[in-house]
């Protein structure tokens, strides 16, 4: 792979890997807008390698407030706006449930579109609380490589609007092969990057800005 000279970096602008609603086993008949689970702590890593690879790990906080849940559903959409033929499939992926490995099942929904990690066994069932889930995963090639008009770019979705539940805080890092340019918000290799406002809402989606191409 040729030296990167800068990115653009994009989050939550287009596509990229979209998290659609958390879906918890148990809701049976209820109205599909009524979630009375929340997440009080979301915190995700976003490691991108110089061959355009990215290791993600994401550690939720939920908080059951009831009886009878078994776990969550986890959705990738693989397709990716920015990029149409572009399929961003996640893989390696491990989950731990409060520091332990947690069994899941991977099923396909919308035609193949969605990768669905079915997370929590049908024989247990969680008690009322917090609990914490780990998800790791890698997706190979999220880079969009740069030619001699535009820089390599990055674009990805760091909080998605698809969640059901508020999110009452939030921590995002994001680790690039070389620092990117100018920015609109503090953000850099491997830094912490602005916290979104707290608590959010339902189905919000969250861009801290937008990274200009590093000057030549």
């Amino acid at each position: 792979m040729s030296r990167l000279v800068g990115y653009v970096v994009g989050f939550g602008m287009l596509a990229g890997l979209v998290l659609v609603p958390a879906l918890f086993f148990g809701l049976g008949d209820l109205d599909a807008s009524y979630e009375e689970t929340s997440i009080t702590q979301y915190d995700a890593s976003f490691r991108v390698a110089e061959n355009g690879d990215l290791t993600a790990r994401e550690t939720i906080t939920v908080d059951f407030p009831g009886f009878f849940k078994h776990g969550i559903f986890r959705f990738w959409d693989v397709a990716d706006g920015s990029e149409p033929f572009a399929r961003r499939i996640p893989r390696d992926i491990r989950v731990t449930l409060d520091g332990a490995e947690e069994e899941f099942e991977m099923l396909r929904e919308g035609r193949g579109r969605y990768r669905v990690a079915r997370i929590g066994r049908e024989s247990v069932t969680l008690d009322p609380g917090l609990h914490t889930y780990s998800i790791s995963y890698t997706v190979d090639g999220v880079l969009q490589p740069g030619d001699g008009a535009q820089p390599t770019q990055f674009y990805w979705n760091l909080i998605p609007g698809g969640w059901r539940q508020t999110i009452g805080a939030a921590n995002l890092t994001v680790e690039l092969p070389v620092a990117p340019g100018r920015s609109t918000a503090p953000s850099g290799r491997g830094r912490p990057l602005a916290a979104p406002p707290r608590p959010m809402a339902p189905r919000s989606p969250w861009s801290p800005g937008r990274c200009r191409p590093a000057p030549r």
